[in-house]
């Protein structure tokens, strides 16, 4: 290959390279919106059943709701695995057992829209969460199987990965609540 049939080559790859993280950067950006969407939109479904009255505002379960979401939303921006993992430690929700209370409380609602809105709201943290970290999906993964070596690896990361083994903590404690209350509410 001669020095001028490699320059249009080189050309044509730094093109489709260039192109290629441009596409992957806006990607990128674009999920990062769609998982914060959601979180707004459980809280947009949590005002719109206070709106048309299928809920009070003065109801415990929608008042938590709405609270905790309006905690997380903004702690949350830019959407990053460290800014979520602050935004869920900051919202108490799993660090107060009155607080565990009153999602269970709304996740066991009499109203079938606030349970399906409470547990969306979990949903929503949990996808944002193995969204966010390779490491928390793979450890989520691993502790489903639990291959001893597996764990073991695990485990040897997490001491280095600290905010990933703290978001894969919040991770399982979050479904673990969800598995819960789905429990509660279908017996």
């Amino acid at each position: 290959m001669t020095e001028a049939d490699f320059l249009p080559v080189l050309a044509l790859f730094l093109v489709v390279l260039a192109s290629s993280a441009w596409r992957w950067r806006f990607l990128r950006r674009e999920r990062l919106k769609t998982d914060r969407y959601a979180l707004f939109a459980v809280r947009d479904r949590i005002v719109r059943l206070a709106a048309e009255r299928h809920v009070s505002e003065e109801d415990e379960s929608f008042r938590f709701l709405y609270e905790e979401i309006n905690i997380i939303i903004p702690k949350s921006e830019p959407l990053t695995l460290r800014n979520v993992v602050r935004a869920i430690r900051d919202s108490r929700l799993l660090s107060d057992e009155a607080f565990r209370e009153r999602w269970r409380a709304a996740a066991c609602h009499q109203n079938p829209r606030v349970r399906e809105a409470a547990r969306d709201f979990i949903r929503a943290i949990l996808g944002i969460l193995i969204g966010r970290s390779l490491f928390v999906k793979v450890s989520a993964h691993v502790t489903q199987s639990g291959t001893v070596v597996v764990s073991a690896v695990r485990n040897l990361i997490s001491r280095v990965l600290r905010i990933e083994d703290e978001a894969y903590r919040m991770h399982r404690d979050l479904a673990d609540m969800a598995e819960m209350a789905h429990g509660d509410s279908s017996g």
